[in-house]
């Protein structure tokens, strides 16, 4: 079992910790193209990189259709709200 409430110097090297993450590398389960094995990273980056992941992006991709729901007559659908071009 892995223990969240310890330092984070003590959590990197907590043995349930490196033992999951070389599993993980030996399972293949990371997908991206960067083959190599996958380790912690400092406390100051993790924050950053989870704000990061966490934050609103500007793709230039339209949302996803809205769920409306149901009225007299209909079930509820999905109505897109994007644009065609002209």
């Amino acid at each position: 079992m892995i223990d969240f409430d310890q330092t984070t110097a003590a959590f990197a090297a907590d043995p349930a910790v490196t033992a999951l993450l070389g599993e993980l590398n030996i399972a293949g389960v990371f997908t991206d193209t960067d083959s190599r094995d996958r380790t912690l990273t400092d406390a100051e980056n993790a924050r950053e990189h989870l704000q990061y992941s966490l934050s609103p992006r500007k793709t230039g991709l339209p949302l996803p259709p809205r769920i409306l729901p149901a009225s007299k007559g209909s079930i509820g659908r999905s109505t897109p709200q994007l644009k065609k071009p002209i």
